[in-house]
């Protein structure tokens, strides 16, 4: 009778920190969760060609540039949550925070601010790489850090910051 009332009370204990856990994970993934990325690429008059310029043949980059292209960076934001998050601005973080550059609010391939993300969405915001590479140039503190560039957005709540970062020296 001890032995089965012992294994009916580990039964329960067991289903109660599985139920616990179960409750915690929910709680935990149930929001919004945001991840940012460094994007670079080109940006024509309507389009956006995603990938790093030593990806692309020497002729491949003139042809670019003469149907107007111009090399970019991007912030961007994915929502990997269920519920919708607010974007309420995003900037290039240059170097260990030496100075950062934010895009102009008002380029008409970027949405504007503040911004809803909704679930299992992507947004991205673009910037000329030729204005940070001045940025980056133009700094008086030089390290082996200050050409490192790395995306932040600011969310209604929290800021996140990519993982990534990108070094715009090299042009």
């Amino acid at each position: 009778m001890a032995t089965a009332a012992l294994a009916v009370a580990v039964v329960g204990l067991v289903l109660a920190a599985l139920s616990l856990g179960w409750q915690l994970a929910s709680f935990f993934l149930a929001g919004p969760r945001v991840r940012v990325h460094i994007r670079e690429g080109f940006r024509g008059a309507d389009s956006v060609l995603v990938g790093p310029p030593s990806t692309y043949t020497e002729k491949g980059l003139r042809d670019f540039e003469a149907r107007g292209y111009e090399a970019v960076l991007g912030i961007e934001a994915t929502n990997l949550g269920r519920l919708p998050a607010s974007v309420v601005s995003v900037r290039f973080e240059i170097g260990n925070d030496q100075a950062a550059y934010i895009p102009a609010p008002g380029e008409p391939m970027n949405p504007q601010l503040p911004h809803r993300l909704d679930s299992h969405s992507v947004a991205a915001w673009w910037a000329p790489r030729e204005e940070v590479e001045n940025i980056v140039r133009n700094l008086v503190k030089q390290s082996s850090q200050t050409g490192h560039v790395r995306a932040h957005v600011h969310l209604a709540n929290k800021e996140v910051a990519s993982r990534n970062t990108l070094d715009v020296r090299d042009g």
